[in-house]
């Protein structure tokens, strides 16, 4: 049995004020994908909205038909009290220029207020937008070290069943241990065996000499899906202020190629037309993005077994 510990001096340790939000990301990659704009609302009534940018003397077009965004926020970004969650989505039905009034497709509970931030997408934000972006983020990783306590001795052990994000046993890239009070005062030595292998859908590890009763440590690649607010999510992101420890380009990137597969008929026409990346494109803006803002522990070698003649195999540095 293993019992997971808070991360010593790893991901937790950053502050949240340097993530991003959910909101953060789906603005970040929503223009990449079709048109995106975000306006000042300046009043409203239950099936419209006034937005003073958008008067105009000609016919500017280029809201029709798309979808009409409420966050339940101000400009500034104070919440708005009791926004309904079923107001957030509406399709643009008529835009009037001579006075910048939109009609949406469908009522709204609570009537657009002053200065209320509202958005134009191309995509659907809930179903296209927001899956895109959360798909992305199960592509984007980072190096994370979490420490394990040990209950017991055994001879594998099920890592999966302690850390979540652990699903593949090339995730792992290496353990140390240290023994339990000294983790202030003596560094953690690397174990000297040890192999991760998939049983059961699961990884697992085998280690020797075995380190209990000594914690553990496995440093891994872990995608920033599973690190949420601070904290261990298997759910993921899923409200538009939840903070993510990842950076705002590889987010997006990744996103971006998401919603190439989710919603590829509406990304061709633009993509054809040059007004937005191709779909090779968008994959090279991402590859980049992972090459410089995801860096694993660099190879080495060892033996493959702990007795005999298994003979080398390929390791990973990390001390």
């Amino acid at each position: 049995m293993i019992l997971l510990l808070p991360n010593q001096g790893g991901i937790s340790a950053m502050l949240l004020a340097t993530g991003v939000t959910l909101a953060d990301i789906e603005r970040e990659t929503a223009p990449r994908v079709g048109p995106y704009r975000q306006v000042r609302a300046s009043s409203g009534t239950t099936s419209t909205f006034v937005a003073p940018v958008l008067r105009s003397t000609i016919e500017l077009g280029g809201v029709t038909d798309q979808y009409v965004l409420r966050r339940g926020a101000l400009l500034d970004g104070t919440a708005i009290t009791s926004f309904p969650d079923a107001d957030r989505v509406r399709l643009v039905k008529q835009y009037v220029p001579s006075t910048g009034t939109v009609t949406v497709d469908d009522v709204y509970t609570a009537v657009p207020v002053n200065n209320e931030l509202i958005e134009f997408h191309h995509l659907h934000p809930q179903e296209e937008l927001r899956a895109a972006v959360r798909a992305g983020l199960k592509r984007c990783y980072m190096v994370d070290r979490s420490a394990v306590t040990l209950s017991t001795a055994s001879l594998e052990r099920n890592l999966s069943s302690s850390a979540s994000w652990i699903t593949d046993p090339q995730q792992v890239y290496g353990i140390a241990s240290f023994t339990a009070g000294t983790e202030s005062t003596l560094l953690p030595l690397p174990q000297s065996w040890h192999r991760a292998f998939g049983k059961d859908g699961r990884a697992w590890l085998a280690a020797s000499p075995d380190p209990y009763p000594a914690t553990l440590l496995v440093t891994s690649r872990r995608p920033h899906y599973s690190y949420v607010n601070g904290t261990t999510s298997t759910a993921g992101p899923l409200l538009d202020d939840d903070v993510l420890a990842v950076d705002l380009h590889y987010a997006a990137s990744a996103a971006h190629v998401e919603a190439w597969r989710i919603a590829q008929d509406k990304l061709q026409d633009a993509s054809a037309e040059r007004r937005r990346l191709t779909l090779p494109e968008a994959a090279a803006v991402f590859t980049a993005a992972a090459y410089q803002h995801f860096q694993p522990p660099k190879a080495s070698w060892g033996f493959s077994e702990p007795f005999g003649g298994g003979g080398l195999s390929r390791r990973t540095s990390l001390w």
